[in-house]
This record gives C-alpha cells, sequence and structure tokens, in this order.
C-alpha cells in the first residue's frame, strides 16, 4: 500500500490484506516458469511503502498487516521475509530511544499454514484470520504448534478450537492489545 495516500482504515481492510497474495502468485509463476528450485526471499517490506504512513506504519494498527502479510506469504512457500528498516521511516522497528516498536515480529518465517475457519460468523469479508506454524525446538514439546488470530473486526470474538478440547492440551496465550485502550495507532 501506498504510504503517501493510505490510511488507518487500509490496515484493517481485508481486501488490501489481500493484495499481497496476488503479488507473491506472480513472483511464484516466475519462479516456475524459471528457476522451480529457488528459494524465494521477501526483502525490503513493511506495511505501505515509501516511508510507511505516518503515525500508523509504527503503531500497533501496522500488526494487523505486518502479521498477516507473515502468515500469507509463509503459507504460499515464501522461504524469508525481511522487514525494511531497522530504524529511519514510519515504518521502522525500533524508534528514536531504541525502544521496539509493536511491529518488531520474527524475521524467518518457517510451515506456517493457513488455517480455514468457519465463516459463518465473518460475513464481513475474512476478517478473522488465523495463521498456525510449527513452535520453535526447545521451548516446547515435539509436535507443538502456535496459533495466531488476526482480528479486524471492532468487536470482541469467540473462538473454540475443538481439536483441542478433552486432550489435556497446554495452552499459552499472549493477548496482544493497544498500549492504550481503544487507539490502535498507540505504540
Amino acid at each position: 500500500m501506498n504510504g503517501n495516500i493510505a490510511e488507518l482504515a487500509d490496515f484493517l481492510n481485508p481486501h488490501t490484506l489481500h493484495r499481497i497474495r496476488s503479488q507473491t502468485q506472480q513472483i511464484l509463476d516466475v519462479r516456475s516458469k524459471y528457476a522451480p528450485n529457488k528459494s524465494i526471499w521477501l526483502g525490503e517490506t513493511a506495511s505501505a511503502y515509501d516511508g510507511g504512513v505516518k503515525g500508523v506504519s509504527n503503531s500497533f494498527a501496522d500488526g494487523f498487516t505486518w502479521l498477516d502479510k507473515l502468515g500469507t506469504v509463509a503459507q504460499m512457500g515464501v522461504d524469508v521475509v525481511m522487514r525494511q528498516s531497522l530504524f529511519e521511516g514510519s515504518y521502522a522497528l525500533i524508534d528514536k530511544h531504541f525502544d521496539p516498536l509493536p511491529q518488531l515480529v520474527g524475521n524467518k518465517v518457517l510451515k506456517v499454514t493457513l488455517i480455514e475457519i468457519n465463516k459463518k460468523n465473518d460475513n464481513e469479508g475474512k476478517k478473522v484470520r488465523i495463521y498456525a506454524h510449527c513452535t520453535k525446538d526447545g521451548r516446547y514439546s515435539k509436535g507443538a504448534v502456535v496459533l495466531y488470530f488476526i482480528n479486524l473486526k471492532n468487536t470482541t470474538i469467540y473462538l473454540s478450537i475443538n481439536s483441542l478440547k478433552n486432550r489435556g492440551a497446554v495452552i499459552d496465550m499472549y493477548l496482544l492489545t493497544p498500549g492504550e485502550k481503544g487507539n490502535i495507532t498507540s505504540k
């Protein structure tokens, strides 16, 4: 998305988030034709190009586009994602005091699979997105999975993961919310 004209609403728009899918598919098609055994790296990426969106690309709201991009491109077979930039622009990962900004998450994505969810309650067009990937070795037991959910709705959602019921699953939950209640452009 163009950092010069994008607005906060674009960061929460499923159609905006879906653009990465068609862009990635174009790259996959080129690779398939000319270099089928090569890995794909996505470099110098962020939520919005040309410096990002001032006051948005460096806020909690950026997490929606960034996490969705990581999940989507990994599900499509991208091997590495490199963020632009560490320090400078509205999409920096750390601020001028060297404190991390909300979008500082991960630098390499492996084996992420998009999980299709029951869409009967998502009439607004994929406003609830769920991604899953294997955990890093050593931290959790073998076969453990990380699920992350992106809720683009302005309401609380309730999810039930039926396959975990009655299995004695250990669940560590981290709920990410804006620093200032209700202000998704907070840091």
